[in-house]
């Protein structure tokens, strides 16, 4: 059945049905009430009517309020939840939301010279904790806000490695610092070709030296799954040359700063592109240069497929026209 009274100059309408939440909204004008009455009446008769009252009370922060209170500060995503709640699209409820409103999202972004992928990577958060709520929650949302049209264009991927000379300037140049961790941590990683996060991570109690391997936490790693990965002649030879620290750790650098060193050695060089990732590639091209097959190299790098694991390798052309030849 359908209300509509008039209390403090508006129409107030009230429908309410047995085993349904009571539809409450008000209106400046009673043919407005009467309307919109006579389309929610029409659309409970049909089954069609779906609740939203949840997805309207419901605001884009607080989702990530939640799991920034889940994840915690040791989550590689939490100061991007962080950042992100301080952008006005946030404060919208879920039912309000629009795709113009990540667009508008999107280009202060891109404004303020973020790269697309890094955009991207935030739309897929809000996408994810929009998608967890109308699960978990049972949230009704008429549209879903973003699509990929909304998303930034991104930079094709980096093909940087080192060239010839640079990893010996580069080594040079650490004995600068007076942390003696860094020098150890590049060679280790272009050994390695794990990701830094997982470098840093890395305890004593993971290293095994007799069967020289060197064990990933699934908390530690990018994928969430853990693995073991075989440690060359050289990583044991860097392993062994290192202090052991009090907290256990086989780098205890925070990342930040061994991001920040290494930037710095970079562009004292004048090095262009050159980046703590390119390290990776590096790492990833020369194991498959060395006779690893893909799958191996899959095991180390941590890669779950093939297309992931091409952004990575870059073939020296010479190689190739030797092989040729």
């Amino acid at each position: 059945m359908a209300y509509i009274r008039y209390r403090f100059g508006k129409y107030h309408v009230e429908i309410k049905r047995k085993g349904m939440i009571p539809i409450y909204e008000s209106f400046l004008k009673k043919s407005d009430a009467k309307k919109f009455c006579l389309q929610k009446e029409l659309e409970i008769q049909q089954k069609r009517y779906r609740d939203t009252s949840m997805a309207s009370k419901t605001l884009l922060k607080d989702l990530i309020k939640e799991e920034i209170a889940r994840i915690g500060k040791k989550h590689r995503d939490f100061y991007k939840y962080r950042k992100m709640i301080k952008y006005s699209v946030v404060n919208q409820s879920l039912l309000d939301l629009t795709t113009s409103n990540f667009v508008d999202y999107r280009n202060k972004r891109l404004s303020e010279g973020v790269q697309g992928s890094t955009i991207n990577r935030e739309l897929s958060l809000f996408s994810m904790m929009i998608k967890k709520s109308v699960l978990e929650k049972n949230i009704y949302l008429p549209d879903f806000p973003i699509n990929q049209f909304v998303r930034a264009k991104e930079n094709p991927p980096k093909e940087r490695r080192l060239y010839e000379g640079e990893l010996e300037k580069i080594l040079e140049l650490t004995d600068k610092f007076s942390n003696d961790y860094i020098k150890p941590a590049i060679l280790f990683s272009i050994e390695t070709g794990i990701r830094l996060s997982e470098q840093l991570n890395l305890k004593w109690k993971d290293i095994n030296f007799d069967n020289r391997t060197a064990y990933l936490s699934a908390l530690d790693t990018k994928i969430k799954i853990s693995r073991t990965i075989p440690l060359s002649s050289k990583a044991m030879e860097i392993l062994r040359e290192l202090p052991i620290d009090i907290k256990g750790k086989v780098f205890p650098l925070s990342k930040s700063y061994l991001s920040h060193s290494f930037t710095k050695i970079c562009k004292e060089l004048e090095l262009k592109d050159l980046t703590w990732h390119c390290l990776r590639r590096e790492a990833v091209s020369r194991l498959l240069e060395r006779g690893l097959n893909i799958t191996e190299v899959m095991r180390v790098s941590g890669h779950k497929t093939l297309k992931a694991l091409q952004i990575y390798v870059k073939h020296n052309v010479s190689d190739i026209v030797r092989k040729l030849a």
